[in-house]
């Protein structure tokens, strides 16, 4: 049996106890709870002109032989002349046995793979999608793939306060709450 965890820069992050393989994405590898041997980090931006808020080439060398490297072919062969190993992420084998090229974040790449190495459970930490950037741009492919890997038989636990796979409220529509004429804001509904 293997379980999981997906962990990202959200709030949620610190909730993580990384009692199990770990999978992070980008400034995760800033993270010291982060560093053991099986962990994996994804990175999909380009490494040549990362944005050092999020990760720097620093940050990949001073985890190197610890944490495994995930990542585009362009980013494995510009990584190799600096000496740091990545392995190349299996995207036609992906799209070839899902049948889907729908990536919108580095973490739905993660989950399908998730699913390609046939995990048994996903642990989402720090995969919160609470800003209006990740909600507008990511959330609607995060679902879709956790969907995916759900219908799979992968089991999901998602840390409390992330909006992933919740509704704006929290509450069953229809059932514990409706939206009428006199409905507020969105913002409104946020518990």
């Amino acid at each position: 049996m293997r379980d999981i965890y997906i962990v990202g820069g959200g709030p949620t992050h610190g909730a993580c106890k990384y009692d199990r393989e770990a999978w992070g994405v980008n400034r995760v590898i800033r993270f010291s709870e982060f560093w053991k041997d099986g962990n994996k980090l994804f990175f999909f931006d380009d490494v040549a002109t990362f944005n050092p808020d999020v990760m720097t080439v620093a940050d990949l060398w001073n985890a190197k032989g610890i944490v495994e490297y995930i990542t585009t072919p362009q980013n494995v062969e510009y990584l190799k002349k600096l000496n740091i190993e990545a392995s190349v992420f299996p995207l036609t084998e992906i799209v070839e046995k899902f049948h889907s090229r729908y990536f919108a974040n580095s973490i739905c790449y993660m989950v399908a793979y998730a699913m390609y190495e046939k995990v048994n459970g996903i642990g989402l930490y720090g995969v919160d999608h609470i800003n209006f950037r990740e909600y507008m741009i990511a959330r609607a492919g995060l679902e879709y793939w956790l969907g995916r890997a759900q219908q799979s038989g992968i089991d999901l636990e998602v840390a409390g306060g992330s909006a992933i796979l919740n509704t704006i409220n929290g509450k069953l529509y229809g059932y514990e709450f409706f939206y009428d004429k006199n409905s507020k804001p969105a913002e409104k509904f946020i518990a």
